[in-house]
């Protein structure tokens, strides 16, 4: 199964599950991936859809 990201968001090398935390925090519904295929500075949202701009 394949999932589709609807948001990428950058942050500081080593913070990526600090961040990916402090977004499922926020906004539950939501699937996060930190550090996607080990990219350091990256996490993937998914599960945003139309509220993709609240999110952001």
């Amino acid at each position: 199964m394949t999932v589709e990201y609807d948001i990428l968001v950058t942050c500081r090398l080593g913070f990526e599950r600090v961040v990916a935390s402090y977004i499922k925090e926020l906004f539950t519904q939501l699937e996060v991936e930190p550090s996607p295929r080990e990219f350091q500075g990256l996490v993937l949202v998914a599960g945003a859809g139309e509220q993709r701009d609240v999110v952001a």
